[in-house]
């Protein structure tokens, strides 16, 4: 039979404590890692996708992009800098012909 003693209760209480504390860190390092997952798996699938554009700017930027990754580097500054068009044009020709 189990005796009732003042420090058999006390034990029960501070394990009970215990264990249930236990309990809840577990919880809340699985949420903890599940959270840092996700983050991590996120970074990887960011998105770079180069917007394709059939303006003319666009395919000036590509032909030039494609002509830097084949090793002789080609860019129009003036057209990179004000131009967003033949800026991802330029970044779709090096990436897609670098390949």
């Amino acid at each position: 039979m189990y005796n009732l003693t003042l420090n058999n209760i006390f034990f029960d209480i501070i394990f009970y404590n215990i264990l249930k504390k236990r309990k809840e860190m577990k919880h809340r390092v699985a949420a903890m890692i599940g959270v840092v997952g996700i983050l991590f798996l996120s970074g990887c699938t960011g998105s770079s996708a180069i917007p394709v554009s059939h303006t003319l700017e666009f395919k000036q930027g590509q032909h030039d992009g494609c002509t830097t990754a084949g090793g002789d580097y080609v860019k129009n500054s003036e057209l990179f800098r004000t131009n967003m068009d033949y800026q991802n044009g330029w970044f779709y020709g090096r990436s897609t012909c670098n390949k």
